[in-house]
Formats: structure tokens, C-alpha cells, sequence
């Protein structure tokens, strides 16, 4: 069953905050609007600061990825390390630490 609101719901909540609020009425309406709508300005400055931060990450994690724009990083050696055959002064010191 839809759950709405008619005009009789509308007549007797209208009649219930007259018996509450009387005269100040329409001061409690102005409190509510303002205080709704510094809700709605909250709420949109954090949605806007989310996507900053969102696209702001997610460019800084393209490019951290990739180094520089070239599309690769700069730091990367493709060559492996070569090999050097131990010297014969390696070989000596060596044999002084086995002994």
C-alpha cells in the first residue's frame, strides 16, 4: 500500500502546529526553511568535495603509475644487471675468510 500524504493529513498537521506553536508559527517555519537549507549547502560542498578528491586520486594514480607523461616510467631498466666473473683479488680474500 503506496504511503501518502492527502489533504485531510495536510488540515489536521496544520491544525496541530497552530496548537503547538500559536503566533511564533511563522518564526518556526523561517527556522526550519533556513536550518533545511544550510542542510542541503553542507551536503552538496561535501559531495563536490568527494569528487574533487575522487578525481584528484585517481589522476594521481594514472601517473604515479606511468612515471611521466611519456607512457612509461622513468625509473624502469629494461637491461639486466651483468654478470662480472669474481677477480682473482675476490678469490684471495675469500680463501683468507675460509681459513
Amino acid at each position: 500500500m503506496p504511503f501518502g500524504v492527502g489533504i485531510p493529513e495536510l488540515i489536521v498537521i496544520g491544525a496541530v502546529a497552530v496548537l503547538l506553536f500559536g503566533s511564533r508559527l511563522p518564526e518556526v517555519a523561517r527556522n526550519v526553511g533556513a536550518s533545511y537549507q544550510q542542510f542541503r549547502k553542507g551536503l552538496y560542498e561535501i559531495q563536490n568535495n568527494l569528487k574533487k578528491d575522487l578525481d584528484t586520486d585517481l589522476s594521481d594514480r594514472s601517473s604515479s603509475q606511468y612515471g611521466s607523461q611519456r607512457g612509461y616510467r622513468d625509473d624502469y631498466d629494461p637491461q639486466p644487471p651483468r654478470f662480472a666473473p669474481p677477480s682473482e683479488d675476490q678469490d684471495q680474500d675469500q680463501d683468507s675468510i675460509k681459513a
